[in-house]
């Protein structure tokens, strides 16, 4: 027996061996307790790894450390604070750990204690640790411990060494220490328990456990009072207890949560018109003033009054210091569950809130409240909060509301920060930032300007706004440089209007270009491709001197203009115009005008591997290390279908992802449910084929109770052949040509291509196929053969 206080230690009298170091170790403990936290063993191994079992909010965990300091947690849904015998076990197989309350188990791929070794090869503390390891642990265990065994040696139940282990204590060898209590369950908003007091002064105590997290949740109300509108009630307030008077502004809130599902203790005492209430062994004292009124023998109400009850247990009730009988005829019950404690939580063991968001329970359900320090939402916290572009925004929000909206090219894991622009509904697909030279500027004729690139314009970009009064926020050029990654095209005019100044003065040294976004010199102006040094009007042939690549290098007496777009978005925005006049004469004349950057659309996918096999396809080990909610890809392929993603877990979870020509079908069953599900997404009657060769979008979402498939933007059986792009789970985006370079992969490559990709023609033969198989056209060639080589 543990009362708190005391705790057993066992040394191992075995040296290890290599025999003994083999992938499978048991440790088994049985268990009586009603407490809700609580260590029940804690063991600390040869090499420091630990293994730490503990009752964690009425639930079992255990934690794995190894050497280094890397913990992993196994929890179990099985609630065990209910004075019953429990069996608990943990099993490692492999590399694989299971932790088993009864007849739950739960199982982890992603065991850290991967390398063969025992559990237990040193020391174990069963019940609590000595003081220099307490601030570590979980409370010391009020309970039994019936029997240890481990890798199926029975511990020793006495101080004395045993021929595995020795044993040191000053435990009691007996379970009669232990509280027997008889718990009584509420298990709606209607239950309720009516008794009396048997005096105006008294004292009332209970136990209680809750998860029921929401507003005006009563537990403990006094209805009767003389004034019947200020009546006392202890409620529950979106987790807090609170005290008062209803009618007044006597108020007070414990600051302690009560809804985290293990016991805490609760006292209200009356005495001379004063309510005092302690929580857990805080107090609080309300003064009651009813004029002449007295409090005669007013009624006690546990649970629902005039609200809502609370759903939770209540156990050992005391009035003036004397155990009150439940059982009694005069205590008057409602929907009320005897020698049960039926607290679940939907938020424990294992919280459905990602990204630090609070899980609280509401009635059979639960709420995640999202860390504002973190850039998450929706109901699990797990939306990142800002599109990737105004595309990304009106994709999600098919509304099309014109504003201004914060975005992040790059994702909650690249190394830009959100910025704001302004959202146009009527052009949902565009994105665009202006800057500090969107007028057209004219560039002095003075000798301080002669020369190559003399004068140098650097672009300070904002966000664009539909009020003119109104400025943007300033956006860097590694913001605007992610924007145009994740685009699918972006472009800004560039124009210069002149008579007798020269621009590019190809072949010759330019005397105007403009830098990129990482600072190169550019040399082609807007309308030409890059690295040309030509205008637009070099490109089509018709400048104003035929001679000339740009019309301003006609150096003419008439007025001439060079303009048009810049497209390639690899080198934008702009960051910076370098200006300069060659010569001044009475007649030069020289402006400039620089247009917004305009992003449109989704880029395609650039981190690309194919999959040139239908025998073989890409592993990805540790798969749950990655996993939370979230999975998107892009695919492409000619071939009629297949399976294009799947999972298989350690206890019958799994989900496959299969594509043919008209449909995309997702089977699955996550979280051991007794059927399987599934959910079809059609091609629409006038819609594309899904083998038509094209990018195709999947995103998959798991929730808990809810499951969503998207292809496109559509509404909510033999291996894969074609390409796919952009694995993303969770905003993490997997380096797919690395992992294909991998020792062990076969039947992939490298970007998108197919099975001519590795040239398999000999002399210069024509190669045709799909990304499974090749022809060669020998006919031109003196050659035969499938790669005409003979």
């Amino acid at each position: 027996f543990f009362d708190g206080q005391n705790y057993v230690e066992y040394i191992s009298q075995v040296t290890p061996t290599p025999s003994s170091h083999s992938s499978n170790h048991t440790a088994r403990v049985s268990l009586t307790t009603s407490s809700t936290d609580g260590l029940i063993l804690y063991s600390i191994g040869r090499d420091r790894s630990t293994v730490t079992l503990q009752l964690w909010k009425g639930f079992i965990r255990c934690g794995f450390t190894t050497p280094d300091g890397r913990t992993k947690w196994l929890s179990n849904s099985g609630n065990i604070a209910d004075n019953k015998l429990h069996s608990i076990s943990i099993r490692k197989l492999g590399n694989i750990g299971y932790l088993s309350v009864d007849t739950t188990s739960t199982a982890d791929v992603n065991f850290t204690m991967g390398y063969n070794k025992p559990l237990f090869d040193n020391i174990i503390y069963a019940g609590g640790v000595p003081s220099a390891l307490a601030s570590s642990q979980r409370p010391p265990l009020i309970g039994c411990i019936n029997k240890i065994e481990i890798d199926q040696h029975a511990l020793p139940t006495s101080n004395a060494a045993m021929k595995y282990w020795s044993r040191r204590s000053n435990d009691t060898l007996s379970c009669s220490g232990l509280t027997r209590y008889t718990p009584y369950h509420f298990p709606n908003t209607t239950s309720s328990m009516t008794l009396n007091s048997l005096s105006s002064a008294f004292s009332l105590s209970l136990s209680f456990r809750t998860t029921h997290y929401n507003f005006g949740i009563e537990l403990l109300s006094l209805p009767q009072l003389p004034t019947q509108i200020n009546f006392f009630t202890v409620s529950i307030e979106f987790g807090k207890l609170s005290v008062k008077f209803i009618g007044t502004q006597d108020v007070y809130l414990f600051q302690n949560t009560v809804t985290d599902g293990i016991w805490h203790q609760l006292t209200v005492s009356v005495n001379n018109d004063q309510f005092t209430t302690t929580l857990d062994g805080i107090s609080k004292t309300l003064d009651y003033f009813s004029g002449s009124d007295r409090i005669v023998r007013p009624t006690i109400v546990i649970g629902r009054s005039s609200g809502t009850s609370f759903n939770g247990c209540v156990r050992n009730v005391i009035m003036n210091q004397i155990p009150v009988d439940l059982d009694a005829s005069n205590v008057r019950k409602i929907l009320i569950s005897r020698n049960a404690c039926n607290v679940s939580s939907l938020c424990y063991p294992v919280s459905p809130c990602f990204n630090d968001g609070v899980c609280s329970m509401t009635t059979n359900s639960f709420q995640c409240n999202c860390n504002p320090s973190r850039p998450y939402q929706g109901r699990y916290c797990h939306l990142y909060r800002y599109p990737k572009s105004c595309y990304d925004k009106f994709q999600s929000d098919t509304r099309n509301i014109s504003g201004n909206y914060e975005i992040d090219p790059d994702g909650p894991y690249g190394p830009s920060l959100p910025f704001t622009v302004y959202c146009n509904g009527q052009s949902p697909s565009r994105t665009e930032a202006t800057h500090n030279h969107t007028l057209q500027q004219t560039l002095s004729p003075i000798t301080a300007n002669v020369g190559p690139g003399k004068l140098v314009m650097r672009l300070s970009y904002r966000a664009t706004t539909n009020n003119i009064n109104f400025r943007g926020n300033a956006i860097s050029i590694q913001q605007l440089s992610a924007l145009t990654s994740i685009s699918d095209r972006c472009n800004q005019y560039l124009s210069f209007t002149c008579r007798r100044a020269l621009l590019l003065n190809a072949p010759g040294q330019p005397y105007i270009w403009w830098a990129s976004q990482d600072g190169r010199k550019m040399t082609n102006w807007g309308g030409a491709p890059s690295n040309t040094s030509k205008c637009a009007c070099g490109v089509s042939n018709s400048c104003y001197n035929i001679t000339k690549s740009c019309n301003c290098d006609a150096f003419s007496n008439n007025l001439l203009v060079d303009q048009g777009a810049l497209s390639d978005k690899r080198y934008l925005p702009i960051k910076e115009l370098h200006l300069g006049f060659s010569r001044i004469t009475n007649s030069t004349f020289a402006a400039y005008n620089i247009g917004n950057l305009i992003c449109s659309g989704p880029a395609q996918p650039r981190n690309i591997i194919t999959l040139a096999s239908n025998l073989d396809g890409l592993r990805i080990k540790d798969w749950g290390e990655y996993f939370k909610t979230t999975i998107s890809l892009y695919f492409k392929t000619k071939m009629s279908g297949g399976t294009l993603l799947s999972y298989k877990g350690l206890s019958f979870d799994y989900f496959a992802l299969t594509i043919s020509a008209d449909q995309v079908e997702l089977q699955y069953n996550y979280g051991n449910t007794v059927t399987d599900n599934k959910i079809t997404i059609r091609r629409p009657s006038q819609g594309q084929f899904f083998n038509n060769d094209k990018w195709h979008m999947v995103k998959i979402q798991f929730f808990p109770g809810i499951t969503i498939l998207q292809v496109d933007r559509l509404p909510d059986r033999t291996g894969f052949i074609g390409c796919i792009g952009d694995l993303t789970v969770d905003y993490k985006m997997f380096d797919l040509p690395n992992l294909a370079a991998k020792s062990g992969q076969k039947g992939l490559r490298s970007d998108c291509a197919d099975a001519c990709y590795s040239k398999p023609c000999k002399h210069n033969t024509p190669c045709t196929g799909d990304f499974l198989s090749f022809t060669c056209n020998c006919s031109r060639s003196s050659y035969t053969g499938i790669t005409c080589s003979n």
